[in-house]
Formats: structure tokens, sequence, C-alpha cells
């Protein structure tokens, strides 16, 4: 006699993300914005730290800790900024950077 194994469902792989709130996402220099992070599809895991790069040139502008969840920065230069932020999670895992836009306008 033989045994059949059972098909099994393989798990459910979580493709955590994270996302930014900005406010406001446009105005005149010198514009203070709020950033805050969202995050979704964590499945067990919970954020253990934020980290941000405020206009998007790739060096990370703060270490990565909770204190950053919501943060106040002052876009002083007339462009459209790129802000990136990146979690860490409780599983050790770091999520891919994500971005948004503010649009810095003149007086």
């Amino acid at each position: 006699v033989t045994s059949t194994p059972i098909p099994t469902t393989p798990p459910v792989l979580n493709n955590p993300r994270c996302e930014i709130s900005a406010n406001p996402k446009f105005g005149p220099a010198a514009l203070e914005v709020r950033l805050a992070y969202s995050a979704v599809n964590l499945g067990e895991s919970y954020v253990t730290g934020i980290q941000w790069d405020y206009n998007g040139d790739g060096n990370w502008d703060t270490d990565m800790s909770l204190n950053n969840s919501s943060v106040m920065y002052t876009y002083t230069e007339v462009a459209i900024h790129n802000p990136k932020m990146r979690l860490q999670l409780s599983n050790g895992q770091t999520t891919d950077s994500c971005t948004t836009s503010i649009s810095v306008q003149p007086h």
C-alpha cells in the first residue's frame, strides 16, 4: 500500500509595504510639511522603526526609530521634492522604500 502525501497549501506571503502621508502636499516655500507613515500587509509583524530621506537624495536623514513615526520638515527650495521612507519590522525585515511628491512653489 502506497500512501499519497496530502497536499498542503503554501503559506500566504505577506508583502509588507509602507505608505507616506504628507500634509500639505503643495504650497509656497518655506513649506512646513508633516510626514507620517502607514504600513500595510504586515501579517504577524509590527513596525519597530521608521527611517526618512526628506529630499529623496538617497541619504537617510534619520536613524531607524519609532520616534520618527510622524515628523515635520521644512522645504525651502522651490522644486518637486520626493521624500522616501522605509520601515523596520519585528521579524527583522526592512520594507522597500516608498515615496510621495511635495510641490514647493514660489511665493
